[in-house]
Parts: C-alpha cells; sequence; structure tokens
C-alpha cells in the first residue's frame, strides 16, 4: 500500500501479489474502524512493528549494559532491509550493513559455522559449600563426552577446543549469568574468581550489586562447549567499480510519513550496483531476495564486497 515492494517483482515475480485484496483488508479492519485512510494505517502498521523490532533491540543491547549507538546494525533476511534503517534511526545507531544476499544470509552463517556441541550438567551447589572433586569430575566427564562426538564426525583431536563456563546467580533469584571457567584442575581461587567475574557482569547488566556476604551466590551449572573447524569459504572482493545511475530502474511514488506522503522515489536493481555506487534516499533496492528502504536523506555506498553501507548520520 505505500509503494515499498513491488507486486510485479516479489521473488522475481514467482510469487503473486494483489495490492487491492491488501487495500480492502487494511480499509475493512483497520482504517474505517479507526477513521483514518489506507495509507495512515498501513504507516500505522509498520511503526507498530517497528516498535517491536527497537523493542526487541533494547532487550539484548541496553538492558544488558552495551550502548546501541556504539554498533551497527546487519539487516538480513528478506524483511530485515524493509525495517532496519528506520529501528536504527530510533535507537541513534550511525550505521547499517546490508550484505549482498541479505534473504539468504542466515544460510550462509550456517555454511561457515565451526563445528560445535554444548553440553550441562547441574552443579546446584553455594559459593562457600562447593565440592571442587565433584565440580571437576563433572567438568572432566564433560570433556570426555564431547571429545567423543567430536572424534565421530571426524574432527581430529588436536583440533578441538573445549570452554567451560558455569551459571552462576544470587540465591534464591531464578535467573542466572553464564561466566567462563578456567582449563585444568578447579581450585578455590578460581572459585572466587568466578564468583568476582560474576558481581562485576551483574553491575553490567543490571546496574547493582549485592556483596556475598549479604546474599549467597549459587553456582548453578556446568557448562562445556567443544568447537572444531569447518571448511571456510572466503568472501569475495569486486574490485569493479560502477554508479548508481547504472542500476536505474526507474521511479515510484512511496509513501514516507517523514516526508509528508507519497513522494518519487528512485528504484535500483540491486544487482547492477557495484563497488563504489551512492546512493541517497528516498530510494528504493530491489532484489530477488529482499528489499532496502532508504528513507529521505539517507544516503548509502556499495563496498568492495557489494554490501550496501547505509549511513544515518544526516538524520541523527
Amino acid at each position: 500500500m505505500l509503494g515499498r515492494l513491488n507486486p510485479a517483482t516479489f521473488l522475481g515475480g514467482e510469487m503473486r501479489i494483489d495490492p487491492e485484496l491488501a487495500r480492502r483488508a487494511i480499509q475493512e479492519k483497520i482504517a474505517d474502524p479507526y477513521g483514518m485512510s489506507v495509507e495512515e494505517a498501513a504507516d500505522g502498521i509498520i511503526s507498530v512493528a517497528n516498535a517491536n523490532m527497537v523493542n526487541g533491540t533494547r532487550l539484548i543491547s541496553v538492558e544488558r549494559g552495551y550502548d546501541p549507538r556504539e554498533f551497527a546494525i546487519v539487516a538480513f533476511g528478506g524483511g530485515g532491509p524493509l525495517h532496519a534503517v528506520d529501528v536504527a534511526r530510533q535507537l541513534n545507531i550511525p550505521k547499517v550493513v546490508v550484505p549482498e544476499y541479505p534473504g539468504i544470509a542466515s544460510a550462509f552463517g550456517q555454511l561457515q559455522v565451526e563445528m560445535r556441541h554444548d553440553y550441562l550438567r547441574p552443579i546446584l551447589q553455594r559459593e562457600k559449600e562447593v565440592d571442587l572433586e565433584k565440580v571437576d569430575r563433572i567438568f572432566t566427564e564433560l570433556e570426555e563426552q564431547a571429545r567423543r562426538a567430536m572424534a565421530s564426525e571426524g574432527v581430529p583431536a588436536g583440533k578441538v577446543a573445549l570452554r567451560r563456563a558455569m551459571d552462576v546467580k544470587y540465591f534464591p533469584q531464578s535467573s542466572a549469568l553464564t561466566i567462563p571457567v578456567k582449563a585444568g584442575r578447579l581450585e578455590e581461587r578460581e572459585i572466587a574468581r568466578i564468583v568476582a567475574d560474576f558481581l562485576a557482569r551483574h553491575e553490567h547488566e543490571f546496574g547493582y550489586t549485592i556483596p556475598p556476604e549479604f546474599v549467597a551466590v549459587e553456582l548453578v551449572n556446568a557448562r562445556l562447549t567443544a568447537t572444531g573447524p569447518a571448511p571456510k569459504g572466503k568472501l569475495r572482493r569486486y574490485p569493479e567499480k560502477g554508479s548508481a545511475r547504472a542500476a536505474l530502474k526507474g521511479t515510484r511514488l512511496v509513501y514516507f510519513g517523514e516526508a509528508g506522503g507519497f513522494t518519487k522515489t528512485a528504484i535500483y536493481d540491486r544487482t547492477k550496483l557495484k563497488h563504489g555506487a551512492r546512493l541517497t534516499g528516498p530510494a528504493i533496492v530491489e532484489q530477488f531476495d529482499s528489499t532496502t528502504v532508504l528513507p529521505p536523506e539517507v544516503r548509502a555506498v556499495v563496498d568492495p564486497y557489494l554490501n550496501l553501507i547505509i549511513d544515518l548520520s544526516a538524520l541523527l
């Protein structure tokens, strides 16, 4: 309804979209009941969706003690590039990165990731009552199990990396933080170090901590992560340079609330955007697996790996 998606080219034209049915659904279910236009209702739907994504992003950044302004958003999935700039703008994130094929970024990542097995065994012992021999035996048994699993998958013993950790929490709270544990025989000083790291992490993520003399600290679970190398391909660089003009498909009217409504917008073919091409919003970048929305005043450039690097500094 807002012109962001082209019904004729969705999934390369393989999937049919009926704009009239979309209009009718929005008008009957939202626009008419709330006394607004179809376009205002559609814009509201997107605003609500963006707000939900912003809240989700805050959960994994601000509420864990990280400032989102120090990071970039990587937009992947078919729908990610449709929303990423609006989400970044609301969080004051200055940069968005859209991979060459965002719709298959997860599949690409799965092919690149190392072999991994995760193991967990309950401990349920308070800091001052830890049975060091028992916990040490738990980690040893988990490591033996991990080595057998890796060997069965053809990973050489010398290539297996083992990382220990513990879930730690205040007793009797229910939520725990995962703290790395050093390899080797477990000693009392390592338990003290784990507790100190837990207190520091708790301060970082929740803004406060309680000294152990007032509240007991509990070691909840022993965790072991075993990893082994997997064949990895290298990202290809594309030295050939180009301009946005060569990828321009035409223009159409696209609705942007910040521009006051429908605005003449440049439409680009992502497959023809070469290294060095520069775009300025309002613009829509179309490709088989996704669509990228660049609102007014947003700038973007294509890097040597054909990532689209979007700069929001003009809006922040």
